[in-house]
């Protein structure tokens, strides 16, 4: 009772004399003669009893692009690999070529994907794009027989031996004797013969 034999409304919120939850703790708002008890953002319940709430796996989360963790009472959105933050709630697809930040060798090409990239080895390299190991094209013997053959990175050099001299570009066949078959990548003219054969070919 109050002055005058008044009845005056009991702050349960302000005397802690509540039931609202305390973990997490809920609000506590006095109304006359009572008080109500509201949960926390992230949980639900009637502010007595409060339950986190998987925005995750309720789908009520604003992650784009992203991985959805949740969490208690909240959620983050985490980006998947080869990706990364443009806000809090959307990731972007990160250009590893572009950027610098690929594992491609350097006598590899690198092509961005979504998420990731991949590497090719050049022409005359082999191995997975991330190692690439020069070709030795001349193991394959690939310079005319009277030609020596010059491994280079990527590549490879014909050079006719001493009495012999080159003749025309790569797109000829030269052959003095036509039961000879001579390989396209150079062919060496003995300086004792004037008058050689040359077939195209495509």
């Amino acid at each position: 009772y109050g002055p005058d034999n008044l009845c005056n409304d009991i702050d349960e919120c302000t005397e802690g004399t509540h039931n609202c939850s305390s973990w997490p703790q809920a609000t506590c708002t006095n109304i006359p003669g009572a008080f109500e008890c509201a949960c926390p953002a992230g949980f639900s319940g009637d502010g007595s009893a409060c339950a986190n709430i998987d925005e995750c796996a309720s789908g009520i989360h604003n992650c784009t692009n992203t991985l959805c963790i949740d969490t208690f009472g909240v959620f983050s959105c985490m980006c998947m690999p080869g990706h990364e933050h443009s806000d809090q709630f959307t990731c972007i697809n990160v250009d590893e070529c572009g950027t610098g930040t690929h594992n491609c060798s350097a006598q590899a090409t690198c092509t961005d994907t979504n998420g990731a990239h991949y590497c090719e080895c050049l022409p005359g390299y082999t191995g997975n794009g991330t190692v690439c190991e020069n070709i030795n094209e001349c193991s394959g013997d690939p310079c005319h027989e009277e030609a020596d053959c010059t491994d280079t990175p990527g590549s490879f050099n014909c050079s006719c031996r001493p009495g012999f001299n080159c003749s025309v570009p790569l797109s000829m066949f030269i052959t003095f004797d036509p039961t000879i078959t001579l390989r396209p990548s150079l062919d060496c003219r003995g300086s004792a013969n004037p008058n050689p054969v040359i077939t195209w070919f495509d």
